[in-house]
């Protein structure tokens, strides 16, 4: 009797073992507890969600962020700081981040290594249509969430993003003290230069331009809603900036003109640069009416690249303020 009540008791403590490691490799492990791609790293809280790509299963917390889709500005005001951004200028974070991103490592989008992204051992990465080539790819490193939107949509992109990762009231609450602050500004301008209107003309390497309601020329004429001057695409369907010739340009007369510039490639900023002064410094164009009037104000280098991303966008409204209102 005494040998039958042990091997009973034996097979009940056995029987105990297996239904306890059932229970931790069920079903409901995989949505409590994962390791994704090459962090070693282990996120113990994951959300599915839906993206144009399918159902991600992502990290609620993740630590290890690659921004691959110019979002590296959204992830800071949302509480986040990516280990590798898309958003640097010359390979490092603009000034006005003050000290933000020290230790992101900056990429292109466009030149970026797949052996670098699995160095920086992701725990989620961001991608979009600049990168979509490599979707399968990154999808196997870590978590990847594929945006719909660009930095052209910034607005629908930092939405999209910020319902993704469960931060409406972050973004929300952005939106709103940007949207004071620009209308306030706004109208500071509007009331000094009352009927006054605004064209903003860009140089690149090989073509001339009048903006409408992109970049920094989205900040003026929808943030801020100064008046356009005509010429300004402001509502056409495909493109709210237009290739013009510089006989365009100096037919125009608005009241007051932003000029900007910007290179592509590192390689071309010398003859960017050249074009632009050659533009400005024309005597067509200085004998414009803005110009004849002290009313033309350069967005050039850091301060034009601020129009790209929200926190920059901040720094431009008041930069623009500056330059149309003189200092405070």
């Amino acid at each position: 009797m005494k040998k039958w009540s042990m091997l009973i008791f034996i097979l009940s403590v056995f029987m105990m073992i297996s239904a306890c490691n059932n229970d931790t490799n069920g079903p409901s492990a995989s949505k409590s507890e994962s390791t994704t791609g090459n962090t070693n790293e282990v996120n113990t809280e994951l959300r599915t969600i839906q993206t144009i790509k399918g159902s991600v299963d992502i990290p609620v917390n993740p630590k290890r962020i690659v921004d691959l889709a110019y979002t590296s500005e959204q992830l800071l005001i949302m509480g986040y700081t990516p280990v590798v951004s898309s958003t640097g200028l010359n390979g490092k974070a603009p000034n006005y981040l003050d000290g933000k991103m020290d230790n992101t490592v900056f990429v292109s989008p466009h030149t970026v290594k797949i052996e670098d992204i699995v160095a920086a051992k992701p725990d989620l990465i961001i991608s979009n249509s600049r990168t979509e080539k490599m979707y399968d790819q990154l999808s196997k490193i870590a978590p990847t969430i594929y945006l719909e939107n660009d930095l052209y949509s910034w607005r629908e992109q930092f939405t999209e993003l910020g319902a993704f990762l469960d931060k409406k009231k972050e973004v929300d609450e952005w939106f709103g003290q940007y949207s004071a602050k620009a209308k306030n500004i706004g109208s500071e301008i509007k009331a000094k230069y009352p009927g006054e209107t605004f064209t903003l003309y860009v140089t690149n390497a090989t073509e001339y331009r009048i903006y409408g309601r992109s970049l920094l020329g989205d900040i003026l004429f929808t943030d801020m809603d100064l008046p356009a001057a005509k010429g300004v695409p402001l509502d056409k369907p495909d493109s709210t900036v237009e290739v013009v010739s510089l006989d365009t340009i100096y037919s125009l007369q608005p009241d007051h003109i932003f000029v900007g510039n910007y290179a592509f490639e590192s390689n071309t900023a010398d003859l960017v640069q050249s074009r632009f002064e050659d533009f400005i410094s024309n005597p067509l164009f200085t004998r414009l009416k803005a110009s004849r009037e002290g009313k033309v104000y350069s967005m050039i280098g850091e301060e034009w690249h601020q129009s790209e991303y929200p926190l920059g966008k901040e720094k431009a409204l008041e930069s623009i303020r500056q330059k149309v209102l003189g200092p405070n």
